[in-house]
């Protein structure tokens, strides 16, 4: 059913050598599955749909690289590209959305659902990981940190802070000196996650506005604590902007009107 690099969905046995437009949506999350699932529900046969995850050994690398990501593209014969990864997969948008843009393909980013803001929520709403930064600097003591591996970096140095990091797997380096790492995957319980944040003193949490329901356990046990939390925008560069699968079809319907004769 799914697709790591080259094997596309089920109507797609062999290589297509036929003239079905194909689009790659990037990622294997729930959200990607199921705007496959959509796609091939309302286009059937004439569109070929194949999904590419990112964490797979033979995609690491093509998503590494934007040449490569691009020449990926051009081999497989690409036309329209929806980037369904996780939020925190940063790293390899910044190869695979220039690769897309320069081989012309329209790209879509289906997004998580903005979290909802509760009237005893205290967020502190920062535009990047150096301005969370300079807020953990000022009032963080003993800080938890869900942003990206990348992101780390940004918070060595700082003294008299103790960091808490979670991430989805080890990271091949660990730049905190005053820190400390846990390995885990969502979704998170909410009673789970306040008995966390309990357990380690946190005074502080810093994560990406990642959106969605799976990521939001640490937002309401944050609340139920009354803990201030740092949220890192998303940022917008002018990608076209999708929030629910069926939204994503209903752009890829609007493409495919010249092509296939509507939806």
């Amino acid at each position: 059913m799914t697709s790591h690099v080259t094997v596309s969905r089920r109507h797609a046995g062999p290589r297509l050598e036929t003239a079905v437009p194909r689009l790659l949506v990037l990622g294997i999350t729930p959200q990607a599955l199921r705007l496959a699932a959509i796609l091939e529900a309302r286009f059937g046969p004439r569109l070929s749909v194949a999904l590419l995850d990112p964490g797979h050994p033979e995609a690491r690398p093509v998503l590494a690289d934007a040449e490569r990501f691009g020449r990926f593209l051009a081999v497989q014969r690409i036309g329209i590209v929806i980037d369904a990864m996780h939020p925190l997969t940063r790293a390899s948008r910044r190869a695979a959305w220039p690769a897309a843009r320069d081989a012309f393909a329209p790209l879509l980013a289906l997004r998580r659902p903005p979290w909802p803001r509760d009237p005893r929520d205290r967020w502190i709403e920062v535009r990047d990981p150096g301005a969370a930064r300079e807020v953990v600097r000022r009032h963080g003591r003993r800080v938890m940190l869900t942003v990206e591996p990348d992101d780390l970096p940004v918070f060595a140095g700082l003294e008299g802070c103790h960091l808490l990091v979670r991430l989805a797997s080890p990271p091949a380096v660990f730049p905190l000196a005053a820190g400390e790492v846990i390995c885990a995957r969502g979704p998170f319980r909410v009673a789970d996650e306040v008995e966390l944040l309990r357990r380690a003193r946190i005074d502080l949490l810093v994560t990406r506005a990642a959106g969605g329901r799976v990521a939001q356990a640490k937002i309401a046990a944050a609340r139920r604590l009354r803990l201030p939390v740092v949220l890192i925008h998303r940022g917008d560069d002018g990608t076209p902007v999708a929030e629910t699968p069926v939204a994503a079809s209903d752009w890829v319907a609007r493409l495919l009107v010249p092509a296939v004769g509507g939806a």
